[in-house]
């Protein structure tokens, strides 16, 4: 029996600021790699990318957004006198939604915010909602503690509001409202 060698060749790739890529060929600059650091930057990822002085320099992709759900929906209209806001026959119907839950608004980035409405039998009107928030939480300066994270969704309805009675619905609530009629400052909420 003749023997063999077996040789296995690896090829890793350490960016420029741990002392890799300086002078490296163009066969080196292909290979893929993982950061020895990314462990404590567990939702940034890295990839070489070549720089015009042809050297290294590591490119992170966004860390990933988590999905929230619909929390809060309000009904606003036109300001009106004494703080209040008016709902007119003739308007359209306007609406914020707001995620569930508390988000501060120095540590959260909003990738997403919708809402829709759709007509939810002869006059009332459903809205569904999805969020998708990042956390942008710096370890040293901390957080405010507030919950308005500055996260609000915009959505109506393009028809005109006739006069009467039209219900908002949103999950198992509901929220009558009277056209004409007026609704608190800062919206009538379900």
């Amino acid at each position: 029996m003749t023997p063999r060698l077996l040789f296995i060749f690896a090829l890793v790739w350490v960016p420029a600021h741990l002392g890799g890529c300086a002078g490296a060929s163009d066969d080196e600059t292909k290979a893929t790699s993982l950061r020895a650091d990314a462990a404590s930057e567990p939702d940034v990822g890295t990839r070489p990318t070549a720089s015009a002085d042809g050297g290294h320099r590591d490119v992170r992709s966004p860390p990933v957004c988590d999905a929230v759900s619909l929390g809060r929906v309000c009904v606003r209209g036109r300001p009106a006198p004494g703080g209040m806001e008016r709902l007119e026959v003739g308007s359209q119907l306007r609406l914020e939604a707001f995620p569930s839950g508390c988000y501060s608004s120095s540590c959260t980035a909003v990738d997403e915010a919708r809402c829709a409405v759709s007509l939810d039998g002869q006059a009332g009107f459903g809205v569904v909602g999805s969020f998708c928030l990042r956390d942008t939480t710096d370890p040293v300066l901390g957080c405010s503690a507030d919950c308005s994270g500055g996260i609000v969704a915009e959505c109506g309805w393009s028809e005109p509001l006739t006069e009467g009675s039209h219900v908002i619905r949103h999950g198992g609530a509901e929220l009558v409202l009277t056209v004409p009629g007026v609704v608190p400052g800062g919206g009538a909420c379900l």
